[in-house]
């Protein structure tokens, strides 16, 4: 999102705010995944609660997203940092409820793999699939939308350079 006017920035830090009721929403589908023995792997659990936390610290992206609204519009200092609080609370309060209450019952199998990918496509495509071949054609997607990125960043800033127009 961008920062650029006072509106943009509030709007961010409004966002930022409110993660807290997504998290929430969030959990309670994972609630329904242990209510209906759904459950990913540990791994996964583990992983997610490492990115809700990282998030958060003093060089996470939540911090650092909020630091440069500060630095570009000193009055919202105190909503920022209260925004910045409330982030780390429910990222926070999302960790521990996965540690807590998800992770004992996570699986030990991890929930992808070529075999279980294989029958899980035939049964969803209807038909068989090179897994390689697949996994080839997303890279090559990925890399397409990757240059339709540049191309826009360039009409939006010719001297910035993507990840400095994202930034934005």
């Amino acid at each position: 999102m961008p920062i650029d006017t006072a509106e943009q920035a509030e709007a961010l830090v409004t966002r930022v705010t409110t993660i807290g009721e997504a998290l929430d929403g969030w959990w309670t589908c994972m609630e329904e995944g242990l209510r209906t023995d759904h459950t990913v792997a540990a791994r996964q659990v583990h992983s997610v609660v490492e990115q809700l936390r990282a998030g958060v610290t003093d060089t996470g992206a939540f911090s650092i997203r909020l630091a440069k609204v500060v630095e570009q519009h000193p009055s919202l200092a105190d909503a920022a940092a209260a925004a910045r609080d409330a982030v780390a609370a429910a990222s926070e309060r999302t960790a521990v409820r996965l540690e807590q209450d998800y992770l004992p019952h996570a699986r030990e199998e991890e929930g992808a793999g070529e075999e279980r990918y294989l029958r899980n496509s035939r049964r969803f495509l209807g038909l068989d699939i090179d897994p390689r071949a697949t996994y080839a054609w997303g890279w090559e997607l990925i890399g397409e939308l990757t240059d339709r990125a540049v191309r826009v960043a360039v009409r939006i800033d010719a001297d910035a350079g993507l990840d400095a127009v994202v930034e934005r």
